[in-house]
């Protein structure tokens, strides 16, 4: 099939300039070799995207544009007026960007630029094409950046200079550390972490892609073994670690299916997911974790033959100690003036449970689920998952019309924490906890 050249974008436009100029001979456009809108051809293609970045010489990221009209090259031109002659002067300059030097920064992020204007970065797709691929060329508003599985430079020279500064690795180097070593399942763990924790953070124009454009990178880690098996973006080795997500914010839910309350999917792209236990700054190691969850059963149907990608439903049968509560609205429902329309949800954490004359705050994963889902003062169920030096980490539930079948709301994670008098800096004596004299209670969580 003939694709007139004019016909092109100018981004695809460009890309073919910069592949025919290193002197390469095929260049893969996902867009133009993937048919559009045809699910059949995208299901059998997209598994492929994984072992194309990664076998590919290099891959080329328009970083500055918003979409393909944007194009890879930067305008470096300046025009000033001669002040003798007064006409136009073209002045061809490049800009000295002011990299980012922060060592967190280089931890957490794939954006080594301050600037903002770099629209590559917020997109979730191209997180795993990055990660994946093993060169890199970016095309940046002022200069461009090189990377590698091992190295980082630009035309300015000054972000490997700050990198042997700070001593640090970017996001693509750790990654590529942590599949060295892929037999320490906790560095492994570690790793998964920080590509959930930036991709998350990154927006997706289809929701129902949740999965799919984490699919590359999640085939790379199963194949690991040591994690176990691939669950909606958790794992089912200590599955109950991977259940003690955390989110902030009142997003609203998705429009249609994409995963199980109990994954973070279900929650919007563009929500940064946070995993407490696992921070490198705060987190424990394994050793510390006790779990008070037991996995009975696992339902997982995909939705097409991609093993990690998109799921048409799941859900876990558990078994553990769980105890009623009332759950408590910590904001007025009722906007001021008496005109409706919500309240206000100022008040971090909007919600909490109570059992007796005892109340904990917890954190929701979406306002939004909890009001559609309940009212001010039912009942709620609260199961504990795993408990680290005394803190027990619960998962608030809201029973569904079904017998036994639980939605995920919420989760308690610093549940009892004792102070030096041995009283829990949450009300709670650590002697009286909560799951103490609870019962197991078998439970299925959608």
């Amino acid at each position: 099939m003939h694709v007139p050249f004019e016909s092109l974008s100018r981004t695809f436009q460009d890309a073919i300039h910069i592949t025919h100029n290193l002197g390469l001979k095929y260049l893969w456009i996902d867009s133009l070799c993937i048919i559009q809108d045809d699910l059949h051809d995208w299901e059998t293609e997209s598994k492929k995207m994984a072992a194309i970045y990664q076998s590919s010489h290099v891959t080329i990221c328009a970083a500055k544009s918003e979409d393909g009209n944007g194009g890879c090259f930067a305008d470096a031109t300046l025009r000033e007026t001669d002040p003798f002659s007064g006409s136009d002067i073209e002045v061809h300059v490049r800009k000295c960007p002011r990299h980012i030097i922060s060592e967190a920064m280089f931890s957490y992020s794939s954006f080594f630029h301050s600037s903002g204007n770099l629209p590559l970065f917020t997109r979730a797709w191209t997180f795993q094409e990055e990660l994946l691929a093993t060169r890199v060329l970016y095309y940046c508003a002022d200069e461009i950046v090189f990377q590698c599985k091992a190295n980082i430079d630009c035309q300015c020279g000054r972000i490997s200079t700050h990198m042997a500064e700070i001593g640090d690795r970017t996001a693509k180097q750790q990654y590529e550390a942590a599949l060295i070593d892929h037999r320490d399942a906790q560095n492994l763990q570690i790793q998964w972490y920080r590509i959930i924790k930036q991709y998350s953070a990154r927006n997706l124009t289809k929701e129902s892609d949740r999965l799919p454009a984490l699919s590359g990178l999640a085939g790379v880690f199963q194949s690991k073994t040591v994690l176990g098996r691939f669950l909606a973006g958790l794992w089912t080795h200590d599955l109950p670690l991977w259940l003690t997500w955390v989110v902030w914010g009142s997003h609203p839910p998705l429009e249609r299916y994409v995963a199980p309350s109990w994954s973070w999917v279900s929650v919007l792209s563009g929500n940064q997911i946070c995993y407490p236990l696992l921070e490198e700054d705060g987190g424990v190691s394994n050793d510390k974790v006790e779990n008070e969850l037991c996995i009975s059963g696992i339902h997982y149907e995909l939705a097409s033959s991609d093993p990690t990608g998109a799921i048409s439903s799941a859900f876990l049968l558990v078994k553990g100690k769980a105890v009623k509560a009332r759950l408590v609205y910590n904001y007025d429902p009722v906007t001021p003036g008496g005109g409706g329309g919500g309240g206000s949800l100022l008040v971090l954490p909007p919600f909490g449970v109570s059992l007796g004359d005892k109340q904990v705050d917890f954190t929701c994963d979406s306002s939004y689920r909890v009001i559609n889902l309940t009212t001010e003062g039912q009942d709620v169920w609260c199961l504990r998952l795993l408990t680290v030096k005394k803190r027990d980490f619960f998962l608030v539930l809201v029973p569904t019309s079904n017998e036994h079948e639980y939605v995920r709301v919420g989760i308690k994670h610093d549940a009892v924490v004792e102070d030096g008098n041995g009283t829990s800096l949450d009300g709670i004596p650590h002697s009286q906890s909560w799951f103490d004299d609870a019962e197991e209670k078998e439970m299925k969580l959608i």
